[in-house]
């Protein structure tokens, strides 16, 4: 199921980091970045790294205060950062709605 967020609202966003898919420990992954980019086409919001949160050990949070002006639609939201562990780079992806 997409998660639906209105226009004007605050829109809180979560990545999960973990060893090995799917129930790895929890890891630390660094230099985290987010973006939305929507399906349709446009322009987007990011990557930034302003913002984003680490209240626990592989939890990443950002609040994206979506604007009232935000175009409706699907969003591609796209967190990277690095592995602490083997330096290589990391993506986690989810879609959600503008309404």
């Amino acid at each position: 199921m997409t998660d639906v967020y209105p226009q004007g609202r605050p829109a809180t966003l979560y990545a999960t980091w973990r060893e090995y898919a799917p129930d790895g420990p929890l890891v630390a992954v660094t230099g985290v970045t987010w973006q939305a980019a929507p399906l349709a086409g446009g322009s987007g919001v990011g990557p930034t790294s302003t913002g984003v949160l680490y209240p626990a050990t592989g939890i990443n949070v950002y609040t994206w205060q979506v604007p009232s002006s935000q175009t409706p639609g699907d969003y591609l939201i796209t967190w990277t950062g690095t592995d602490p562990g083997s330096g290589d780079p990391v993506t986690a992806t989810e879609i959600i709605t503008i309404a």
